[in-house]
């Protein structure tokens, strides 16, 4: 039996809370382990970055693992589509991918100009992509 996992795709040190809540919930349902995957442009100030970079990397395992859930971290650097396509090469047994990464990246206004570099590769991508929101307040209520 191979091992499943989820991908939780993030960009520039950047993550949302929900994001982290949603790929955890659904490892947990799923019984599977969480693969972080940090995609960063080659940084101008290499030594900060690196320091930065293992920060927040940090931060997400210990919050993945203290919810329960084994979690592993890489970070890519350089083009960020080639760094997932090789990364999904590398790494083959993903069930899903959850997008962590900034959330107007994939709002409504946004989906019908895709320049951003996941929509660009998205069709070539073979499991699921969730990009996980934060509920309104009003919505949650009713």
């Amino acid at each position: 039996m191979s091992v499943k996992f989820i991908l939780l795709v993030l960009e520039d040190n950047v993550f949302r809370a929900e994001s982290i809540d949603y790929a955890s919930n659904l490892a947990k349902r799923i019984n599977c382990s969480i693969s972080v995957l940090m995609l960063i442009e080659n940084p101008d100030d290499e030594n900060s970055q690196l320091d930065s970079e293992q920060g927040v990397m940090d931060i997400i395992l210990k919050m993945l693992n203290t919810s329960g859930v084994n979690a592993q971290g890489t970070t890519r650097h350089g083009d960020k589509a080639s760094g997932l396509i090789k990364h999904l090469a590398a790494y083959s047994s993903f069930d899903a991918i959850i997008w962590g990464g900034k959330e107007e990246i994939v709002s409504k206004r946004n989906l019908k100009k895709p320049d951003h570099w996941l929509a660009k590769v998205r069709s070539t991508i073979r499991c699921p992509i969730v990009s996980p929101t934060k509920k309104d307040q009003d919505q949650r209520e009713t």
